[in-house]
């Protein structure tokens, strides 16, 4: 995600910040951001082995939150501004657990 982001800032952020600035900030689908971050963490952040499934579901995520970026050459991509973000934070699904 940060590099679909090209932003230098996120690379510190937690992942559900980073969720949080995908979703308001940049646009991005809320069901597949959130459905990959929560396979991050439990990749990330769990001792036991993923399910193949898992990672056909995160590959599936990428897809979907690639397909609603527009084509850009190089470019940054700038977080929208305040003004214009969606109220209210992302809902997080425990779908995985």
């Amino acid at each position: 995600m940060c590099r679909l982001m090209r932003g230098g800032e996120e690379r510190t952020l937690t992942p559900r910040e980073l969720k949080t600035i995908a979703v308001a900030g940049y646009g991005w689908p809320e069901e597949p951001v959130v459905k990959l971050t929560l396979i991050f963490e439990e990749a990330r952040y769990s001792d036991h082995r993923m399910r193949d499934e898992s990672k056909d579901i995160a590959l599936s995520c990428l897809d979907q939150i690639k397909g609603s970026l527009p084509e850009t050459k190089g470019e940054s991509r700038a977080p929208r501004s305040s003004s214009s973000r969606r109220s209210g934070e992302a809902t997080t699904r425990s779908t995985w657990r």
